[in-house]
């Protein structure tokens, strides 16, 4: 990638460890973007609300283009969750997180973002770590997570796939710290269960826990908190979710938002 100033000097030139690498996404509303999701899938960000007016403000374009990758399948779904509960199969990832190529191609590197949904509805955690026999239950966290990445690392053998914890969020005007869900269970508790699954599977962690987005910042960087949420990112937000995944991937990479 070759960046210019604003007179139209080269001021870097570098080739990025994932140059030319194609991405695929498995995500919620927070990976959403009219005209970049398949067709029929819900989306959140439309590019009139929660501050994002364009996809060039959603982190895994930003990622995307600072690495100098392409999209190859974004898979994600508003309101999607990892587990099935309540029957919500359309919406889950089980069978999407198998639809991460096309007919002609498969993704070099895989992204999966997504859980929150599963944690603010008070699904079980589960017990799932690896120690007993491979669930097949899909209506509680650690089991649902485990097959979905059992699916991912069987269908798509070459590809790189990274896993990424939560950050704070805040639901219809709670205030909650430490962030808990209505079971009273901690978010951390939950971004260890993503930690230990992805030790578990051998995949790699991308610590969006860790990414800046605090619960005391909420009203800077989330685009709904306004409105008495705290759940997506504005385009602020997800500039420091992108910049958190930059330096994780690739170090070499200076680029930041």
């Amino acid at each position: 990638m070759i960046l210019y100033d604003a007179s139209g000097n080269k001021i870097h030139d570098f080739a990025s460890a994932y140059a030319g690498k194609k991405f695929s996404i498995v995500g919620d509303s927070i990976s959403t973007f009219t005209g970049y999701v398949p067709s029929g899938n819900a989306v959140y960000y439309t590019g009139f609300n929660a501050g994002v007016s364009s996809v060039d403000d959603i982190w895994w374009k930003k990622l995307i283009d600072a690495l100098d990758a392409s999209l190859l399948v974004n898979e994600s779904w508003s309101g999607s969750r990892v587990t099935t509960t309540n029957g919500e199969d359309s919406a889950a990832c089980m069978t999407r997180c198998e639809s991460l190529g096309t007919d002609s191609d498969n993704p070099d590197v895989i992204i999966v973002y997504i859980g929150i949904n599963d944690f603010n509805n008070g699904v079980s955690i589960g017990t799932y770590d690896g120690s007993g026999n491979f669930p097949t239950v899909t209506n509680t966290f650690r089991e649902a997570y485990a097959i979905m990445l059992n699916k991912i690392l069987t269908k798509y053998k070459q590809a790189e796939v990274w896993v990424c914890t939560l950050p704070y969020c805040e639901r219809t005007g709670e205030n909650i710290f430490p962030e808990s869900n209505g079971n009273g269970d901690l978010l951390k508790t939950w971004n260890d269960a993503i930690r230990e699954l992805a030790y578990l599977f051998g995949v790699k962690i991308l610590e969006h826990a860790n990414c800046g987005l605090t619960y005391q910042n909420m009203d800077e960087y989330m685009g709904d908190y306004s409105a008495g949420d705290g759940l997506h990112p504005n385009a602020l937000g997800h500039s420091l979710i992108a910049n958190n995944d930059i330096r994780q991937m690739d170090s070499s990479v200076n680029l930041r938002y």
